[in-house]
């Protein structure tokens, strides 16, 4: 991978989705149609690039969030619970007629979950282009295709490192793949995106096209992730930690694994210090379990 550039005054700048989570801890044999009285109730900041950002900062990284946030009341919120875990929000993150997201999460006994976004009004974002002087690495989802595809032009323009956090194949989404210097698929999309049967086999499809040097990941829940690393599949395997909510661990993966690439780590220990962090992160709902440093390095240890 190319050197990211090492004088700026954050490690990482996150651009898309941020929310505000209700999560409910459901009975098991819990289904739709149901009456029961959930087990536990927890209301908490949540969206893929926030939590990814919590993780990061958790884990030592200077981590800043762009936006976007709406106008109203929930984005304070938002904020507020970004600023608590150590990131900052910087100016300019709110946008006029947008419509902050919430989300009601359904947790099972196993720790599998059930995701129901009420999403923000669709208003187009302000880019953000000041700010990307400022990071070594922005961290992008696909929530906003059009604003990330040009946010990646503008940070390589400025020698920043691109992550890309991707769970689904879209419009935009193979181009912004094909952008990025670290990409981190959900399970299934390597696949969806290529048109091939093994992850193996569409990651090295993928890489074809992707920027010499990116790092090619698909995170694959409890069979750990696979990686494409130098043209080499490697395989991670999963650490064992007790399931309370699978809420946040890829996004807990996705920190985990930016913040020590950024570090110099070797990609394979990276690999292996963000599966560490993910299984950690069971332990608790949500972002809650977001580990330290310290306990992911006696994991790894033990």
């Amino acid at each position: 991978m190319r050197a990211p550039p090492s004088d700026r005054d954050y490690d990482v700048l996150g651009f898309g989705e941020a929310s505000i989570d209700e999560v409910w801890r459901v009975p098991e044999g819990f289904r739709l149609g149901d009456k029961v009285r959930a087990v536990e109730r927890v209301r908490l900041g949540g969206g893929q690039i926030a939590t990814a950002l919590v993780a990061a900062s958790r884990l030592g990284a200077r981590a800043g969030f762009l936006g976007p946030l709406g106008d109203d009341a929930l984005a304070q919120e938002i904020t507020d619970g970004l600023r608590d875990d150590g990131v900052a929000v910087l100016a300019g993150s709110t946008v006029a007629g947008l419509r902050s997201r919430e989300a009601l999460i359904l947790v099972e006994r196993r720790g599998d979950r059930t995701v129901i976004d009420s999403a923000g009004s669709q208003v187009q974002p302000t880019l953000p282009k000041a700010a990307l002087k400022r990071t070594r690495s922005l961290h992008l989802d696909a929530t906003w295709p059009e604003v990330a595809l040009v946010l990646i032009e503008e940070a390589r323009a400025l020698g920043v490192w691109v992550s890309l956090d991707l769970d689904h194949a879209g419009e935009h989404t193979l181009e912004l793949v094909t952008k990025s210097d670290l990409v981190v698929l959900g399970r299934g999309v390597a696949c969806a995106l290529t048109g091939h049967a093994e992850v193996a086999t569409a990651l090295v499809a993928l890489a074809d096209s992707s920027p010499t040097g990116s790092l090619l990941v698909e995170t694959r829940g409890d069979e750990g992730a696979v990686a494409l690393v130098d043209g080499d599949v490697v395989r991670v395997r999963p650490f064992t930690e007790p399931i309370l909510d699978t809420t946040a661990c890829g996004d807990t993966f996705r920190g985990a694994l930016l913040t020590t690439l950024l570090e110099g780590r070797d990609p394979r220990a990276a690999l292996q210090f963000a599966s560490a962090a993910a299984a950690i992160k069971c332990r608790a709902i949500g972002r809650l379990g977001c580990p330290t440093r310290d306990e992911v390095e006696r994991l790894i240890a033990g």
